[in-house]
C-alpha cells in the first residue's frame, strides 16, 4: 500500500480555503502535490553539540535542538481553460502569506488527523517553460517554513469543580502519548484559590486570588505564567513562583492533584508545608459534617474550623510559631475572609481546567 492510499494531505490557506493535495480526494482537486515532494514532512532538523575535555578521546554530548522547519512543496495548479487555471491560480496563491499561519493537515488510518502551522519562507518559484493559460496547468515549488517545527493532534482536556466539600483529594487526569514533551495551559474560573501540580505533587504552584476575575496559567516557559481576563498583574503575587516540570512524551492517562486553598488573603506567610495542611484538614471536617453543611459554611465557620488546624499541627508538621497564630486570630480571619471571598457558596462552581496540546515530530506514527 503506498503513500496516497495512506494518508490525505490537506492544505488549509489562511484566507479559510481548503486544498486537498493527495491522497483520497486530490483526484479531483485543481491542486495537486507532485512526486517525491514529501520528505520535508517527517522528521524536524535537529542541531547538536559535543564537546570534548582536554585529553579526552572522542567527546561528550552537551545537548541538542530542534530547529525551525523548511518544508518544500513541489505542486501543479490545474485548470479546465486558461481562464479557469488564472482562477484557481490566483485563489491558490491568495491560501499562503508570509505573516499569516497556514496549515498542513496530514491524515492517516494510523494516528488520525495532525496539523502544522507553515508560512511562505519565499516567493513561490514558477517552474514553466511554456504559456500556463494556453496549457491550463502550471508547477510551483513552494518554500514554506514552521517556525514551532512540530504537528499538533487534538487538544486534551480534563476538569475540575469545586463542590463545596472537595477541597483536596480530588484529581485531574493529564495524557501525553506525544513523542515530545508539552507544558499544560490551566484555565481557571470562579474565586476560589487554586493549588496546581507542577506535572505531579511534588512541586506544587499556589495561585493567587484573582480578584474575581477569570485566570490562564501557561506554563510554557516561552509564554507569561499568569494572565487573567480582569487585567490585574496577579503574577507579581506569584512570589517567585514559575512551573518547572513539563508532561513529558508517552506519558498515559495519569491523575494528579488539584486542591482549593481555604486561607483568605492574609499579611502573613505561612510555611508550604501549612497550606497542603489546611486543605487536608478542611476536607476532613467536611467528611465529618457532610456535604450539605459544608458547601454552605458561612466565613465565620470557616474561620473558626481554619484556627482550629492553625493550632493542633499534625504528626511531622512543626507547629506555627507564636506571631503567626497571635496574628491569624478568628476574628482576623473571618475579616479576611470576608474580604476575598465571603463564604463557600461564592467558590461553589470554581474550575479548573487542563489543556495539553500533544505535539509530535512526525505527521503519523510515534506513538
Amino acid at each position: 500500500m503506498g503513500l496516497v492510499d495512506q494518508c490525505v494531505i490537506t492544505l488549509d490557506g489562511v484566507d479559510g480555503s481548503e486544498w486537498v493535495i493527495h491522497g483520497a480526494g486530490s483526484k479531483r482537486s485543481p491542486v495537486r502535490l507532485l512526486e517525491g515532494s514529501v520528505g520535508d514532512l517527517i522528521d524536524p532538523p535537529v542541531s547538536t553539540t559535543y564537546k570534548a575535555r582536554v585529553g579526552q578521546a572522542g567527546s561528550q554530548y552537551r545537548g541538542h535542538r530542534v530547529e525551525e522547519r523548511f518544508i518544500i512543496l513541489d505542486v501543479i495548479v490545474f485548470g479546465d481553460s486558461g481562464l479557469d487555471w488564472g482562477r484557481t491560480d490566483s485563489d491558490f496563491r491568495k491560501a499562503l502569506a508570509f505573516d499569516k499561519d497556514a496549515r498542513i493537515r496530514v491524515t492517516t488510518q494510523l494516528s488520525g488527523e495532525r496539523y502544522i502551522h507553515v508560512r511562505l519562507s519565499e516567493q513561490p518559484e514558477f517552474n514553466n517553460d511554456h504559456d500556463p493559460g494556453e496549457q491550463g496547468a502550471a508547477m510551483y515549488t513552494l518554500t514554506l517554513v514552521a517556525a514551532d517545527p512540530f504537528w499538533r493532534s487534538d487538544t486534551f482536556t480534563d476538569e475540575f469543580v469545586f463542590d463545596g466539600s472537595n477541597w483536596c483529594g480530588d484529581t485531574i487526569t493529564v495524557d501525553n502519548p506525544g513523542d515530545v514533551d508539552c507544558w499544560p495551559k490551566w484555565v481557571l474560573a470562579g474565586r476560589g484559590r487554586v493549588i496546581l501540580p507542577d506535572w505531579d505533587e511534588s512541586h506544587l504552584l499556589h495561585i493567587p486570588y484573582l480578584n474575581g476575575g477569570d485566570g490562564v496559567v501557561d506554563t510554557d516557559p516561552m509564554e507569561e505564567l499568569l494572565t487573567t481576563t480582569n487585567n490585574t498583574q496577579a503574577w507579581a503575587e506569584m512570589n517567585g513562583q514559575f512551573a518547572m516540570n513539563p508532561v513529558p512524551a508517552y506519558t498515559r492517562p495519569t491523575a494528579v492533584p488539584v486542591s482549593i486553598n481555604p486561607l483568605p488573603r492574609v499579611d502573613v506567610v505561612l510555611p508550604e508545608v501549612w497550606r497542603s495542611v489546611l486543605c487536608d484538614g478542611m476536607m476532613q471536617w467536611a467528611d465529618q459534617v457532610g456535604a450539605e453543611v459544608a458547601s454552605t459554611a458561612t466565613a465565620g465557620t470557616l474561620a473558626t474550623q481554619l484556627r482550629q488546624i492553625l493550632t493542633t499541627p499534625p504528626p511531622g508538621v512543626p507547629a506555627l510559631s507564636s506571631q503567626i497564630l497571635n496574628r491569624l486570630t478568628v476574628s482576623y480571619l473571618t475579616q479576611q475572609i470576608n474580604a476575598t471571598y465571603g463564604s463557600v457558596p461564592n467558590i461553589v462552581g470554581t474550575t479548573v481546567q487542563v489543556r495539553l496540546e500533544r505535539r509530535w515530530t512526525r505527521p503519523w506514527g510515534m506513538e
